[in-house]
């Protein structure tokens, strides 16, 4: 019986066939490829708000005293975010602070959530009503307290 020599060409041109890229919809054998160097940084908090997990204010003041208001909670998702500033929104009897956060580098950040220790100082007058401090939150509900505002001249 003579001895079949298989071949193993055919088989080899399959396999590198379907390794080539097929361009569908490309003309004459074109094929694009994108690719990018960077990574995808994650996402931000909503509007760039820090988190904030607690507020620190006085219980009692006066209308003619700077109101100072302590803020903890979490910068943002990781190294990447700074803390920028407060915005300070004024009525008659309430305030509104809104701690602002921004990246702070476009390069490889660390995993570390950076916390949050800002002391905001609003300047008087005020009125001798109970005064509401509310800070918005992005994905919770937001953080108040509440000051006993008296007049100066009592």
């Amino acid at each position: 019986m003579p001895r079949r020599r298989t071949s193993f060409w055919p088989l080899l041109v399959i396999v590198a066939a379907g390794l080539m890229p097929v361009g569908v919809g490309c003309t004459s054998g074109e094929t694009t490829v994108r690719t990018t160097s960077r990574a995808v940084a994650p996402q931000a908090p909503s509007a760039l708000i820090a988190e904030v997990d607690s507020i620190e204010a006085p219980s009692r003041m006066k209308t003619a005293d700077t109101l100072s208001v302590r803020l903890r909670g979490t910068v943002g998702p990781n190294g990447c975010y700074s803390f920028h500033r407060t915005a300070i929104e004024r009525e008659s009897n309430r305030v509104r602070l809104v701690p602002l956060v921004r990246r702070a580098s476009q390069n490889a950040c660390t995993t570390a959530l950076v916390p949050l220790d800002e002391t905001v100082r609003v300047k008087p007058p005020f009125e001798p009503d109970p005064l509401t401090i509310t800070v918005p939150q992005p994905n919770r509900t937001n953080v108040t307290a509440t000051v006993s505002v008296a007049d100066s001249t009592e």
